[in-house]
């Protein structure tokens, strides 16, 4: 005689079958509850935000964020040089040319502002840190060493996006 709770293909697919069910339940109160928060959103917002929450992790989501700043800073002219550029020293998130500069850029993500704005995250310490890496990446490659060079940072609160053009010089101070 089997098990009551004996995972059988007919009880697999039950479980199955109420697991969708309740999991289609649950999605139709988020669009509710995000409706009413949010009621000049898109539905693809709607379906990304939950997307984000439910599947993605930090990492992920610093990609995706990340991205978007890429595109951004396409659409203003810029092409980029590499992405994620890491050392032992710390990471950049973007590297990109503007005409005959490089920009090391830094990007920020913050889903509400009960933690600050993401640009208020790119403290002193973060801003040298760039700047170590940044002057690592030029000791790798030579064919930039002749280019002035910039950073910019990107924060991006919630689906705002705010730009700072020539952030902080060599020293970490804020322009």
């Amino acid at each position: 005689m089997e098990h009551p709770n004996a995972r059988t293909p007919e009880t697999y697919n039950k479980r199955r079958a109420i697991y969708s069910y309740l999991a289609v339940i649950q999605y139709i109160q988020y669009i509710n509850n995000f409706r009413d928060l949010h009621p000049d959103a898109s539905p693809f917002t709607m379906v990304l935000t939950r997307y984000c929450d439910q599947y993605m992790n930090k990492r992920q989501i610093g990609s995706c964020n990340e991205r978007t700043a890429e595109e951004y800073l396409t659409a203003l002219g810029m092409e980029t040089a590499a992405r994620n550029f890491r050392t032992r020293t710390g990471e950049i998130d973007l590297i990109m040319t503007d005409k005959s500069a490089l920009v090391f850029v830094e990007v920020k993500f913050r889903a509400g502002e009960s933690a600050g704005s993401a640009l208020e995250a790119i403290d002193i310490g973060k801003r040298r840190q760039i700047v170590r890496v940044s002057q690592q990446y030029l000791a790798l490659h030579r064919e930039y060493a002749d280019r002035p060079v910039r950073y910019d940072c990107i924060g991006i609160n919630g689906e705002d996006i705010s730009y700072i053009r020539n952030a902080f010089d060599i020293k970490g101070n804020v322009l």
